[in-house]
Parts: C-alpha cells; sequence; structure tokens
C-alpha cells in the first residue's frame, strides 16, 4: 500500500507544479459544452496538466464490439449515457465528492462497460477531467475496450 500511497502524493505534487505554470488570466470555461475533438486537441496541446496524459488510439470496430457509446450509432443509448453523466455530476457536486467507484458483487456484471461509457460522457462535457482506472487486479479489462 506504501508503494500506491506514494505514488499518489508523487502525482498530487507534480499537479500542483503545473497548475502553479497555468497562468492565472485563464478564461473560465463556459458551462455544460459539449468538447468537440478540436477542443480537445487544443486542450491537449497547450500547457498544463494534459499534457501529462497520453491521447489514446481507439479501434472503432472493437469499440462497437464492446459496446462503448462513442463510436455506435445508437442514440438512445448515448441518451441514456449523458442522462447518468448528470445525475452522478449531480449527485457529487450536492455531496462534494470528487471521487466515483463502479463496483458489483460479482464478475460479469458489467462494471467495464459502465465506467467506460460513464468516463467517456462525462469527458464530453468541457468542465469535468475524467481519469479511469482499472483496478481489478485479476481481471483487468478496460484497455480491451
Amino acid at each position: 500500500m506504501s508503494k500506491i500511497y506514494t505514488s499518489i502524493q508523487k502525482a498530487i505534487e507534480k499537479s500542483r507544479q503545473l497548475q502553479s505554470v497555468v497562468p492565472p488570466t485563464a478564461k473560465p470555461r463556459a458551462q455544460h459544452q459539449e468538447s468537440s475533438s478540436e477542443t480537445r486537441q487544443a486542450e491537449t496541446s497547450g500547457s498544463g496538466i494534459f499534457r501529462l496524459f497520453q491521447t489514446a488510439q481507439t479501434d472503432k470496430q472493437v469499440m462497437e464490439e464492446n459496446r462503448v457509446v462513442s463510436e455506435i450509432d445508437d442514440e438512445s443509448a448515448i441518451a441514456a449515457y449523458k442522462i447518468m453523466r448528470t445525475r452522478v455530476l449531480q449527485r457529487m457536486r450536492s455531496n462534494n465528492w470528487r471521487t466515483l467507484l463502479v463496483t458489483s458483487a460479482g464478475p460479469g456484471e458489467g462494471k467495464t462497460l459502465t465506467a467506460s461509457n460513464l468516463a467517456l460522457s462525462i469527458s464530453r462535457d468541457v468542465n469535468q477531467s475524467v481519469l479511469l482506472v482499472d483496478l481489478d487486479f485479476k481481471r483487468s479489462r478496460v484497455a480491451e475496450y
């Protein structure tokens, strides 16, 4: 556990250092705007915390097979995750929560699917940052999606 704690502390310290680099004249983002790929590209190419993370290349066919809503044309599924995103974010804000855990009693109950789609849905809101971490050390599946 101490290695994890040490790594988290290092990440927090690095984040604080990068936040001090961001100019204080940065304009606040408009609320509840869906971000386009151009907006995300501009954010990741600039300075600040976004430079810490690499942009993942995705395979549309694999994402469709795994029912990831980012790459499918099912409007009802996309709408359902938008509703879930809104409800989750409202609940998190009202309770001052910053972390969300998706869990269940057993395997094959949709944790990875739900966590992946919810993370993608939240990431489309330009006011939100998302870090999806797969802590299932025995059957890690997020990277397969």
